[in-house]
């Protein structure tokens, strides 16, 4: 089953091994923005670690598959991540545009670095 949540990313774990076979899982969470928000965690797992790194703060649409299973006598949900939509920039974040450290314009408009 497919699920959307949308909310702004709060908090991204590290990227965890496991084995010799080079299996990766890391773990997300986005608080929606609801009348009572809610924290959902959300799995990363092989090459997908990592891909929400730079996002923390911004708003996000996350698509995730709804995944259960049983373990003693017990279920458990898992919101495994599928892709992500970012629908606004964290405060304060590096943007495609900027310039780098010590560049000045240049007055004939050819902005040049050096």
């Amino acid at each position: 089953m497919k699920v959307l949540i949308k909310g702004r990313l709060t908090d991204v774990g590290e990227p965890q091994n496991f084995g010799s076979g080079g299996f990766r899982k890391q773990q997300v969470v986005v608080t929606t923005e609801d009348k009572y928000d809610n924290e959902m965690p959300i799995t990363l797992v092989k090459d997908a670690c990592g891909e929400m790194d730079a996002h923390i703060g911004a708003l996000v649409e996350v698509r995730c598959y709804l995944g259960a299973r049983k373990w003693q006598d017990r279920y458990f949900i898992e919101l495994k991540y599928a892709g992500h939509d970012v629908k606004e920039s964290a405060p304060g974040a590096h943007t495609s545009d900027a310039r780098p450290p010590g560049f000045i314009p240049q007055p004939d408009g050819l902005d040049i670095p050096f």
